[in-house]
């Protein structure tokens, strides 16, 4: 397997060194483009300076001497060839290497192919005489040496540029790697840590990619989790045994004396084991019912439920031991709001969040509420309590999470209300969520489809 930042540098280079041939490329053919289109233009001028002057040692009747200076230096210069004819007659040929002047035009020998060339021809009078200039020139450029140097240069630069900006290429791809790649090793250490249980050693990722920001964030959030799920591990084992301690004790207890003679079996001694005994069952049907909520939500009785009304008898239910408390009890519920559901889990569930609310709350107030919102029903129990720390938030609604063990302990409960509340919710395709500020009061709001 290549790593990430060779893997990077490769594809990065392999990019630029494409994106610089097709630059290279093209620019090599527009060049020689608009090269051939100048060289085009000089020639259309210097084809009419050749005719000028032509035309000015016709009407001068130069000699025959200046005829061959001139046009073997035209000739020779602009790698050329130049017939001339007086009506019908041939007057001179002349080209880089040879001419010929006089009507024997067959001596004249061309050193240009046809299909190498281009013919313009011109027509023009003088003293009623018609004469007619043709000029040969060369269609490849390269064919002209001065040219085929001019472009052999521009390649040579070209291929410099393209050898620069690969160097450059490399350098920026290496630099651009590691600084991209770093977030991701990063991210990389922090899940090894994850696999080892090493929650302590967890970076943070610094990173201005939005993706790679985001990912860092859930990996560092799935770390948190995963400790939090270690501790509550550890803390379950702990409950368990607390919980499963304390009435086994006491049943052993009490049975060995009575065995021994210690203790009569009478009536109050038989409440005793009865009342423990019952403790044990009511632990052993909380985790029974959370479990089967979670794994057979399929078996409820849905039927239509109307939860204003179930509401309005919870409230009427708990008012007096919240007025008892001392407590201001609050209800805004609106009228007739119907789910599809379990009546009965429904119920349980909502009556844990508000005794929560209620145990958990010395002055104050304890407010119930109902809202539709579009196609979603909102119930919301909010208390003036204790409130729940930040970092306990996530882990409410966790089987035997208790953010302080020895209140919850001496409140009663083993840590499964909410755990069983957010089972039935989830199973009726809601969601509940908490908010809470430490010492103020704590809000549980639960969002659930409305009935069609």
């Amino acid at each position: 397997m290549t790593k990430l930042n060779a893997l990077f540098a490769r594809y990065f280079i392999g990019g630029i060194i494409f994106v610089l041939i097709i630059i290279i490329l093209l620019s090599n053919y527009i060049t020689t483009i608009f090269f051939t289109d100048f060289l085009t233009t000089l020639d259309k001028k210097s084809n009419d300076a050749i005719i000028d002057n032509v035309q000015g040692l016709i009407i001068n009747q130069a000699p025959v001497g200046f005829y061959k200076s001139y046009l073997n230096t035209v000739a020779n210069e602009g790698n050329v060839e130049l017939t001339l004819y007086k009506d019908d007659t041939h007057v001179f040929s002349s080209g880089p290497e040879t001419a010929v002047f006089g009507p024997e035009e067959s001596h004249y020998v061309k050193i240009f192919e046809e299909d190498e060339i281009t013919l313009y021809i011109y027509t023009f009078l003088i003293d009623n005489d018609e004469y007619t200039l043709k000029i040969y020139r060369v269609n490849d450029i390269r064919l002209i040496k001065q040219n085929d140097e001019y472009l052999n240069r521009t390649n040579l630069m070209y291929l410099g540029v393209f050898i620069l900006a690969l160097g450059f290429a490399i350098i920026l791809s290496l630099l651009m790697a590691k600084r991209f790649n770093q977030p991701i090793l990063t991210i990389k250490e922090n899940i090894n840590y994850i696999k080892k249980g090493q929650y302590k050693n967890i970076k943070e990722t610094t990173t201005k990619a939005k993706e790679l920001h985001e990912l860092s964030n859930e990996i560092n959030l799935l770390a948190a989790s995963k400790e939090n799920e270690e501790n509550l591990r550890k803390r379950l084992s702990s409950d368990i045994v607390h919980e499963l301690k304390t009435p086994i004790t006491a049943l052993s207890a009490n049975l060995e004396a009575i065995l021994d003679g210690i203790y009569k079996p009478d009536q109050e001694r038989i409440k005793v084991l009865l009342d423990q005994t019952n403790r044990l069952a009511r632990l052993v049907n909380g985790l029974s019912k959370l479990t089967i909520l979670e794994t057979n939500a399929e078996h409820m009785q849905i039927d239509r439920v109307n939860l204003s009304t179930m509401l309005h008898d919870i409230f009427v239910t708990f008012e007096p031991s919240i007025t008892e408390k001392g407590l201001q009890s609050i209800k805004d519920i609106e009228d007739d709001i119907y789910i599809l559901g379990d009546e009965d889990k429904l119920l349980q569930s909502f009556v844990n969040i508000i005794s929560n609310a209620l145990k958990y709350t010395e002055k104050g107030s304890i407010t119930i509420s109902l809202e539709k919102v579009m196609n979603q029903a909102i119930v919301t129990v909010t208390d003036t309590g204790i409130g729940i720390d930040e970092k306990d938030l996530p882990f409410v609604f966790e089987r035997f999470y208790r953010s302080d063990i020895s209140r919850s302990r001496q409140t009663g409960g083993a840590g499964i209300g909410l755990a069983i509340t957010k089972a039935v919710i989830v199973a009726h395709d809601g969601e509940i969520f908490a908010s809470s500020v430490k010492g103020q009061g704590s809000t549980f709001t639960t969002t659930l489809n409305l009935a069609e």
